[in-house]
């Protein structure tokens, strides 16, 4: 009689899939999918992308300014007094307004630079530097975005998962405490009012697992929502992980950080900064530098109630036919504001140089330190699972032991907790070492790191 009330215990104890071996629905989003998706949508996706198209556009207009023509284009029309004769004689008078007629007028100039004796390739070069440090920058926020995403998917899994044992512990726990009841009922029973106290002691543990579980599941699938700019209490379908294996050795943590260095996109960004700020540097410094340039000039204007004047000597504002071409030298050597900026540019170029070693540093640190913890979190689920494994077997034997009448129902009681415990503390350790893999991607450069390793389902670096 002793393993009557053990069994429905056991039978939900024993034969329970993880998540991965679950099957998912035909619809279930993937996690590459969800990341695929927050990269495209994510107000701070979309942001980061609008930013760096707005910065490109300074190239365009480097290069216009520095290479290309300048065109200024004038068109004019109204009404004039009528004018006759010459500047000799004329039966008009300067401020007669009798005759009004339609007049039109047509002007177009143009600037086209011929040397900036090294100006404009610096400003161009500067420009360029910049679009590309902007395009890091988005990267490092599309990188950041990815791992937030890696996390929310496991949080929803893990919560899931924790519900699942939430409820089968709650489940388990009343069968207990039914099954207690009716051993007390009989006269031959060895169970007494101690064993049935004992569970029943266990009831605010076991409802602040459900109710935990309830709070947690409905955060992750919230955050998990906004993160793909959607409604935040949709329903969610994921499809189950496993975490890939990772053999930390130390060879591989130090060819992890030389990555790090060279792919980070936030020590790229200021590297590329560091590029533009000394471009413009040269390019303040070549100002005190004169420019030689082309302009010329077309000029059109009608007024058929006015008579055209020949005489070269005489300006007429209202009939002119002009064209002009001429070489031109600009210099504007501004002794005075143009050293300042040339030394506010110089101590911008080295305090950028100094936040890029900062930088290197900071990505060195980070890159070892989330080695370190990918390496624990690994070797800690490898020990969950051994604890697991033993914590069944715990569970095996005190159901023997009660069915030979050599248990008792505080020890099997213990041996469920146990069990119980240490599923969770899986599931736990399954979580932290995903999310520190997904890190130590990011760290390395490339959030799609960690997709690439759950997909082969073990860590490598190629």
């Amino acid at each position: 009689m002793r393993g009557a009330f053990a069994i429905p215990v056991l039978a939900g104890l024993l034969v329970q899939a993880s998540p991965a071996q679950e099957a998912s629905s035909p619809d279930a989003l993937t996690l590459r999918a969800a990341v695929e998706i927050a990269r495209a949508g994510h107000p701070a996706a979309l942001a980061a992308e609008a930013e760096v198209l707005a910065v490109s556009q300074n190239v365009r207009k480097a290069v216009a300014e520095g290479y290309l023509p300048r065109l200024a284009l004038g068109a004019y029309s109204g009404l004039v007094p009528e004018a006759r004769g010459d500047i000799f004689s004329s039966p008009d008078l300067q401020t007669d307004l009798d005759g009004l007629g339609v007049f039109w007028r047509l002007n177009l100039g143009l600037i086209q630079p011929i040397t900036t004796v090294g100006r404009a390739g610096a400003a161009v070069t500067a420009a360029r530097e910049s679009s590309v440090a902007a395009a890091f920058r988005r990267d490092a926020i599309l990188e950041q975005l990815s791992v937030e995403v890696v996390k929310a998917y496991w949080g929803v899994l893990a919560a899931e998962e924790a519900g699942r044992l939430a409820r089968e512990s709650g489940d388990r726990y009343r069968e207990l405490l039914e099954e207690i009841e009716n051993r007390l009922a009989r006269d031959d029973s060895e169970v007494d009012d101690g064993d049935l106290l004992e569970a029943q002691s266990h009831e605010l543990e076991i409802e602040t697992l459900i109710q935990s579980s309830l709070e947690k599941r409905d955060l992750a699938v919230r955050a998990f929502n906004i993160l793909l700019d959607r409604e935040a209490g949709s329903s969610v379908a994921l499809v189950p992980l496993d975490p890939p294996g990772f053999e930390a050795a130390e060879e591989m943590g130090r060819r992890m950080i030389l990555v790090a260095l060279d792919e980070s996109p936030e020590v790229r960004a200021l590297t590329a900064a560091a590029r533009a700020s000394e471009a413009k540097v040269k390019a303040i410094g070549r100002k005190a530098w004169p420019m030689l340039y082309l302009a010329g000039e077309f000029g059109l204007a009608r007024a058929p109630n006015r008579q055209d004047q020949t005489n070269p000597f005489v300006v007429d504002n209202f009939n002119y036919r002009n064209l002009g071409l001429a070489l031109g030298l600009r210099w504007e050597p501004d002794l005075f504001a143009r050293p300042a900026d040339v030394r506010q540019a110089e101590a911008e170029h080295k305090a950028l140089i100094g936040r890029l070693a900062a930088c290197r540093d900071k990505v060195e640190l980070d890159a070892a330190r989330a080695f370190a913890q990918a390496r624990r979190n690994a070797r800690l689920l490898e020990a969950a699972r051994r604890s697991l494994a033993a914590a069944k077997s715990w569970l095996r034997l005190s159901q023997e032991n009660w069915d030979t009448g050599f248990g008792d129902a505080y020890r099997l009681l213990r041996a469920y907790r146990s069990y119980f415990e240490l599923r969770s503390a899986s599931v736990e350790r399954e979580y932290e070492l995903n999310i520190s893999l997904a890190e130590l991607a990011r760290v390395m450069g490339d959030a799609g790191r960690y997709l690439d390793w759950v997909e082969r389902g073990k860590v490598v670096l190629d």
